[in-house]
């Protein structure tokens, strides 16, 4: 007859075993994309060590409303690699239409 302890203490063993981080996790670098439409500005943030600063021209912008900029720039970013994982729209309530359009990027590590 096999030992009942040795029932319990495999699946537990085994249990920790796989819960523990791997070394072979996906390691990712990180971009946020923020958009505000009424001034026409677009900000680029990535892994912490670039930013700039894109003013769009007035004459490719259709509205408050409108993320085409923001978008198009996501395009470009996506070509490299770069995928969306989260996306959301901040509306402040002190000013009239003024939106925040805040896209959160990430890729692997190379």
């Amino acid at each position: 007859m096999k030992n009942p302890i040795s029932k319990i203490i495999l699946p537990i063993v085994l249990l920790i075993a796989f819960s523990l981080p791997s070394e072979a996790q996906t390691q990712y670098e990180f971009a946020v994309v923020s958009y505000y439409p009424k001034e026409r500005e677009l900000e680029v943030s990535v892994n912490g060590e670039v930013y700039k600063e894109i003013t769009v021209d007035k004459n490719k912008v259709e509205g408050y409303s409108d993320v085409n900029p923001a978008i198009l720039e996501i395009q470009k970013m996506n070509e490299k690699g770069w995928e969306i994982f989260e996306a959301n729209t901040n509306v402040l309530t002190n000013y009239f239409h003024h939106k925040i359009f805040t896209f959160f990027l990430r890729r692997e590590k190379e």
